[in-house]
Order: structure tokens, then sequence, then C-alpha cells
């Protein structure tokens, strides 16, 4: 995140509101960045369900606001690696906003560090366990898969972010909006939990 010289950011929780101003402060005697953070507690003035952001410029007036909810946990249970084909288990969320999910798979190859991505919603799904399936690069290992459990807001972004960048490259897409749940700016304001898996 960048931020203009002395803006103050509020991280607000049900009890506790987090502030960090000077973000880019330098120190004259050692020259570096220092971020100044002060954390105290108020009553409980939110719902417990909501974390929200606030950015204050220095003259008061430029602010960006933006609220999300918190997801639970979540955990990888399970996994076989056949093949060039990878399946990953979890147990799945119990409410619906707890099951949306992103997969990032990281691998090398030729000397450089790659990613794949995938996203799913799986909000209509009963299933106490889902099954994810991953197509791997032949002959790559070793593997580092991360499982997150994301905001359905999130979900929808970086999914009109996909079509977007599809966009670019031809001429003939419809060109793409994207969604935001930032008030005076534009973006994605989340929160993830995630569990990660080595395969060597």
């Amino acid at each position: 995140m960048q931020l203009v010289w002395n803006a103050k950011v509020e991280l607000l929780l049900a009890d506790t509101t987090l502030t960090l101003q000077n973000i880019f402060y330098k120190d004259k005697a050692s020259g570096k960045l220092i971020n100044y953070a002060n954390p105290y507690v108020l009553p409980a003035v939110l719902p417990e369900d909501s974390i929200r952001l606030r950015i204050i410029t220095e003259n008061e007036q430029d602010t960006l606001y933006a609220v999300t909810k918190p997801v639970a946990p979540v955990k990888i249970t399970g996994w076989t690696l056949t093949g060039q084909q990878l399946v990953l288990s979890c147990t799945q969320g119990t409410a619906t906003h707890n099951r949306y999910y992103g997969v990032y798979l990281e691998y090398e190859q030729d000397g450089e560090n790659k990613r794949k991505v995938e996203y799913y919603d799986h909000a209509r799904s009963d299933e106490p366990t889902l099954t994810f399936r991953l197509a791997l690069p032949p002959g790559k290992r070793a593997y580092r898969v991360i499982l997150y459990r994301i905001t359905p807001a999130n979900y929808h972004f970086q999914r009109a972010v996909q079509q977007a960048s599809r966009s670019n490259v031809d001429p003939f897409e419809a060109p793409i909006v994207l969604p935001t749940n930032v008030q005076g700016g534009q973006g994605i304001f989340t929160y993830t939990t995630q569990d990660t898996l080595y395969i060597p």
C-alpha cells in the first residue's frame, strides 16, 4: 500500500483500533523508515463480524474507507498426487461466506518461480469436505501449495481481474468493470486464512 506523507491509517476491530501514523517517516540518524503503531482499546461499537479500514490524508480531507468480514480458519485435510494430478481436500466452512477459496500452486521452471492460481466458489455446496483438482506441469518438483479461504468479495474481485486480463488480450471481449468494496478508492479490502502444503 502506498500512502501520501503523514497519512493516518485506522484498522478497526470489534473492540480495538490500531492507528498507524507517519507511515514513511525517515529517521534522520539511521536513515531507516519507521512505522508508528499506536493501538488502543475502545468500547465495542462495531459488530463482531466486521473489520474496517480508514485512511485519512494529512489535511483530513481525503478518506478511504472499507469493511470486510473475517473468515474461518482453513485446513488441508488430505492430498494425493497421481501423475500430473494433485487432489487436495479440506473441510467445508459451515457458513456460506466461508465457502470461497483460492489455491496457489508454486514451482520452479527454468530457474524461475512460477505460480498458478485457481479460485473456487462452493457457496451452494453442502458437502462437509471439498476436493480441489489441480493440473501439475509435467516433471516439476517441488511444489508449494497454499490453500486460502477468502471472502466472497475477494472471490468476485479476483475473477473479474482474470476476466479483465483476458479482455485486454482479446479485442472482441467486452470491457470488465472491477468490483470494489472500497469507498473513495478502487480495490478489495479483505480477510483471508491459509494453510500450506509442501510436496518435495
